[in-house]
């Protein structure tokens, strides 16, 4: 998804979201491609999973189009916050057990997706329906 300063404010009028990954580099060590990635800023209830599982898939990608394995990611969070309005969610959450679906990223190169990025964003799609996923929703405001 391609992001546009002048029609991302989140919803408010006259307001502009700037992305929080500010920058990554790679690394490659014993066969494996390392990350580090810096965000800016975290809201920590809702926009760190998407940057987080985002870079993964990156990083992903990019290790299978050099034949290497994914390695370990590192995340520095520059101002990591938890919104108020998210604060009863949050609370929520936290009295249920975690719930960590064994997830596999999906070993797609870069080359791959670029062939066909919906065939891709429609099978990993499928793939996290099958997941037991926790039973809280970040976003109540957007119904599926």
């Amino acid at each position: 998804m391609l992001f546009r300063s002048a029609e991302d404010g989140l919803g408010a009028l006259g307001q502009r979201n700037v992305p929080c990954p500010a920058a990554f580099t790679f690394s490659v060590l014993g066969g494996e491609l390392h990350s580090s990635i810096i965000l800016r800023s975290s809201d920590v209830f809702v926009g760190l999973p998407y940057d987080v599982m985002g870079h993964a898939l990156l990083m992903d990608a990019v290790a299978h189009e050099l034949r290497l394995r994914p390695g370990v990611m590192h995340v520095t969070l520059a101002h990591a916050h938890l919104y108020e309005s998210h604060w009863e969610l949050t609370a929520e959450m936290m009295k249920q057990e975690p719930v960590v679906p064994p997830m596999p990223l999906p070993g797609w190169t870069l080359s791959q997706i670029e062939r066909d990025p919906d065939d891709y964003v429609v099978r990993y799609a499928e793939e996290a329906k099958q997941m037991t996923w926790p039973s809280y929703n970040p976003r109540p405001d957007v119904v599926e």
